[in-house]
């Protein structure tokens, strides 16, 4: 498949139905991004692997911000129709990080109270630390959240507020705009959590994709990321999720590697994460690049 003038990109960009998305005087930053740069960055790979990620960008998700808030309206129509929610009786959180920082659940959760117009008081962003008084008039929690990957981190955090508060008779919902169907059955089975998503998606290396192929297509892609120098723990996807998304915001690390994962001085994605930025951040990033430096010196004898 070859480009001439940024066509392939166009054309994915049509077909994931953004055309005017990336016109006008304010395109949407990320999907400029890979119509200025898909040429550059599909150079990166081999005939052979080419044909592979044509297949994966035919089944790649891309959610701008007006689709998403699109989304979230609609999630919270389908939420309180189909399980008869009442506001009285109902508290919308987010998945903590451990480490006390904000991440892209914090974010959701403001966007799902904005564009549905919930009240301030019926949010939380630590339900373990709710009084009793009000904890027990509580039926239905509703976690929010861009994506449900292996469904991990949800599992890690009704663990840590088990300590807290008792979920006995009360109704769990997990409501993102795009679940793994692996990790949707996981959490219910394990967790009793309904998922309320827009996109449920199976792992992609699948017979449905790739036919008797899909494990050569598979192998090609993690030879590729191996060359490349991807991460082996992300190459396809976080625990081996093997997703394929991405929001306007950033790129869940549940998606294959390839997709978001920059390598310094050697390989520059497509769909970028944001880079984080933290007190210290700068001064930790070079101890650990002179740990390394230090380590492949004491082993090779320089």
């Amino acid at each position: 498949m070859g480009s001439n003038n940024n066509s392939v990109a166009l054309q994915y960009i049509k077909d994931w139905g953004y055309c005017d998305a990336i016109q006008g005087e304010k395109p949407e930053k990320r999907l400029k991004y890979f119509v200025d740069e898909f040429d550059r960055w599909f150079a990166n790979f081999s005939d052979e692997e080419k044909i592979v990620i044509e297949k994966l960008l035919d089944r790649f998700c891309y959610y701008s911000k007006t689709r998403v808030n699109q989304y979230l309206e609609e999630l919270h129509k389908e939420l309180f129709d189909a399980h008869h929610l009442k506001n009285n009786d109902t508290i919308y959180t987010y998945i903590r990080r451990r480490d006390g920082f904000l991440n892209s659940s914090s974010s959701f959760l403001n966007d799902y109270k904005t564009v549905n117009r919930i009240n301030k008081g019926m949010c939380s962003d630590d339900i373990g630390n709710i009084e009793e008084s009000y904890w027990k008039h509580i039926n239905n929690i509703v976690f929010i959240d861009d994506c449900l990957g292996t469904g991990d981190s949800l599992k890690e955090e009704l663990e840590e507020l088990s300590k807290k508060v008792s979920f006995e008779g009360k109704n769990i919902y997990f409501v993102v705009i795009h679940a793994m169907e692996n990790g949707k059955a996981k959490i219910g089975d394990e967790n009793g959590v309904t998922v309320v998503a827009k996109n449920i998606c199976k792992k992609v290396f699948n017979f449905e994709v790739y036919g008797e192929d899909w494990e050569l297509a598979r192998d090609v892609i993690n030879k590729a990321s191996k060359r490349l120098g991807i991460s082996e723990r992300y190459k396809r996807g976080y625990k081996k999720s093997e997703s394929l998304m991405a929001f306007s915001e950033n790129t869940p690390n549940n998606t294959i590697g390839i997709f978001w994962q920059d390598v310094e001085d050697e390989y520059a994605s497509i769909f970028p994460r944001e880079e984080i930025q933290r007190p210290g951040a700068h001064e930790l990033k070079e101890n650990r690049k002179n740990r390394r430096n230090e380590n492949h010196n004491s082993k090779t004898g320089a």
